[in-house]
């Protein structure tokens, strides 16, 4: 079973109600689309706002929606950099 699916069952919730209420509910996610075309999925989209997500099972929706770190990017993280820098500390200037 996935993450999702045993996350919405320790709720109580559809997958589709955690995910929705999980996407809302991001720092970054201005306006999730709901894309609703029936009554009964729009009423499931509203419960979806209803509840709290625990920070327990957050962070495990979290992890399992970490982005993969893609070039160019990687070549910004602290082991890349050393490599770059010759393991050498560089600090920003002071003027």
């Amino acid at each position: 079973m996935d993450v999702l699916s045993e996350v919405a069952r320790e709720l109580g919730h559809s997958p589709a109600e955690v995910a929705l209420n999980w996407a809302a509910t991001q720092p970054a996610i201005t306006s999730p689309i709901i894309g609703a075309t029936r009554l009964d999925q729009l009423k499931s989209n509203l419960t979806a706002l209803s509840f709290t997500i625990p920070d327990t099972l957050r962070e495990r929706l979290n992890q399992v929606s970490k982005a993969e770190k893609l070039q160019p990017y990687a070549l910004f993280e602290p082991p890349t950099q050393r490599i770059v820098n010759g393991d050498t500390t560089i600090h920003r200037w002071k003027g």
